[in-house]
């Protein structure tokens, strides 16, 4: 995954959404490799607190909701941001249980809060704070994002 596989047109949440700035850095850079205690701590501070990872139309990345699909435009260790057209499909503060997150060819069942619905020009934008995801999650998702950072910053 290369620098030219995101679309960093910053539009309506689409591309790098910074929160805050990186607290520390990680000494944990293998894509691979099991993170230890301290990187994943680190990982947390880089990735969670300093920015969510754009997902682009190329990367295989989505969410299930009963048997709809939503194109994720963005991902962080705790959150994803989904694209949907009718705002029913999502309410703020609600909980979702067993939703679907496919992430390169892979479905994790997650539990997650909408914390917020918002819109633009041709749809509706949420995000949603994961409450629960399984440890196989956490690393992939761990991974994915490690990919990206490492793309973008480096």
């Amino acid at each position: 995954m290369g620098l030219e596989d995101f679309d960093m047109e910053i539009k309506y949440g689409n591309g790098l959404e910074f929160e805050t700035e990186s607290k520390s850095k990680s000494s944990g850079d293998s894509e691979s490799s099991l993170f230890s205690k301290e990187q994943e701590e680190a990982l947390k501070v880089i990735i969670r607190e300093g920015f969510r990872a754009p997902v682009g139309a190329k990367d295989k990345v989505c969410l299930m909701v009963g048997e709809k699909s939503y194109h994720v435009f963005n991902l962080s260790v705790g959150g994803v941001g989904v694209f949907f057209k009718e705002l029913h499909d999502f309410k703020n503060n609600s909980i979702i249980k067993g939703m679907i997150l496919k992430i390169n060819g892979n479905a994790f069942e997650i539990d997650g809060q909408v914390m917020h619905v918002s819109q633009d020009e041709a749809q509706y934008l949420c995000g949603i704070n994961i409450i629960t995801m399984g440890e196989a999650c956490r690393k992939e998702l761990f991974m994915y994002l490690q990919k990206c950072r490492n793309a973008l910053f480096s």
